[in-house]
């Protein structure tokens, strides 16, 4: 199976984007791509946590029941056992702190932090909060 590198999945509410995305990093997992070296974002935290808790669910369950497996081995377009996936599901919880799976903002703040020099900040950089805005 040959992956494009960049997906982008944009549509409305209730359309399956969740189920889309989880399966695309569920087929990145098992076609030899490093866990922390995925990124994918969204707008909330609590979609961010929707992913990810999806993500870690189909894994569970199929590395819980053959039958389960079966069913993601043909979204996966190759035979995996429940033991494959009980592979996959225990190295992406031992890497879950690398994971890059959140909202726009905490990855943008990650960059930042990163590289504040080079940005011509100075000190620590943290996120105002609208209290603490400007009043324009």
């Amino acid at each position: 199976m040959n992956l494009p590198p960049l997906t982008v999945i944009e549509a409305s509410a209730g359309t399956g984007k969740t189920f889309s995305l989880v399966t695309r990093l569920l087929q990145l997992i098992f076609h030899r791509t490093e866990p922390e070296r995925i990124v994918a974002l969204t707008f909330s935290r609590m979609a961010a946590g929707e992913i990810f808790n999806s993500f870690i669910e189909r894994l569970s369950r199929a590395a819980a029941s053959e039958e389960v497996a079966a069913e993601e081995s043909v979204r996966m377009e190759r035979k995996l056992t429940a033991a494959d996936f009980a592979a996959k599901l225990r190295e992406v919880i031992s890497r879950q702190h690398l994971s890059l799976i959140g909202t726009l903002d905490s990855f943008m703040m990650k960059v930042v932090r990163m590289i504040p020099l080079e940005l011509g900040l100075e000190g620590e950089v943290s996120v105002m909060s609208d209290y603490r805005s400007p009043v324009e």
